[in-house]
């Protein structure tokens, strides 16, 4: 992979995390509204949430992570760290499917609302650290040749 593809790469992963970043502020805004009302809307949200983690991870596990490790290793650098890395980021992604599973309908989420929207919180903080994280790793990438 080229440098330019590689920018292109980085540029693309950043802009899907401003897009998860955003669909999770607009589910934690609704927190506070009429409780049958949000969790239809929550519902939504949470859909549209889940299609747009699932393009990232397409690209992000499918290219970027196979991409770095290929590299690293032809250049023969130890990528133990970066693969515990991924272990670590796929564990993230694990409780983040599961959360999305769990409040998957309006039902479920007018149920559980209380739990959802502590659950939620836990959720938000833990994207925003992998995010961070992920985005360190990228600059580092972006600057191999």
């Amino acid at each position: 992979m080229n440098k330019e593809e590689k920018k292109t790469m980085i540029s693309t992963m950043l802009e899907q995390h401003r897009v998860l970043q955003k669909d999770l502020t607009l589910i934690k805004n609704l927190l506070s509204t009429d409780r049958k009302v949000s969790c239809e809307k929550i519902s939504q949200f949470l859909e549209q949430f889940a299609k747009d983690l699932n393009i990232h991870l397409e690209l992000e596990n499918g290219i970027f992570y196979p991409a770095l490790l290929k590299e690293m290793k032809d250049k023969d650098q130890d990528t133990s760290n970066r693969e515990a890395f991924i272990v670590e980021m796929k564990n993230i992604e694990k409780i983040v499917v599961a959360f999305l599973r769990k409040y998957k309908d309006a039902k479920v989420l007018e149920e559980k609302f209380d739990a959802f929207k502590k659950e939620l919180l836990i959720v938000i903080d833990t994207l925003n650290l992998r995010i961070e994280s992920e985005e360190e790793l990228y600059q580092c990438w972006g600057y191999l040749k």
